[in-house]
């Protein structure tokens, strides 16, 4: 099973992603805004990071540019549930940063969920 952090702003949704990963039996993480993603990914050192676009302290798109250019983590999704039809140029922004998926909130999780297993390998 992976090792997985979660990265949204919005605790409701962090606790519910890590409830549904760990039902899957995934270890997951959360972290509330860029720089606490960026300590727990050093110490943690996940293989799956979920991260929202939209967060206080950095934009989703810049946090996956610095967690490739520094290898933090080989697998990332990211989510957006911002800005209706800006959500889709931002998720558009995310592959181009190094997104291997990205979903809309709310997110499908039969989609969701195979798209995990997929990226951690299970």
């Amino acid at each position: 099973m992976g090792r997985i952090l979660v990265v949204d702003d919005e605790e409701l949704v962090g606790t519910a992603l890590l409830l549904l990963l760990e039902s899957d039996g995934h270890q997951a993480f959360y972290a509330a805004d860029g720089e606490s993603c960026i300590r727990i990914c050093a110490e943690q050192q996940p293989n799956l990071a979920i991260v929202d676009l939209i967060l206080p302290d950095t934009t989703g798109v810049e946090l996956i540019g610095r967690m490739r250019r520094f290898e933090l983590c080989p697998k990332i999704i990211a989510i957006s549930g911002g800005g209706g039809r800006g959500r889709a140029s931002l998720l558009t922004l995310a592959r181009r940063a190094g997104a291997d998926e990205a979903f809309t909130k709310p997110i499908n999780s039969r989609e969701f969920r195979a798209a995990v297993s997929r990226l951690v390998g299970t």
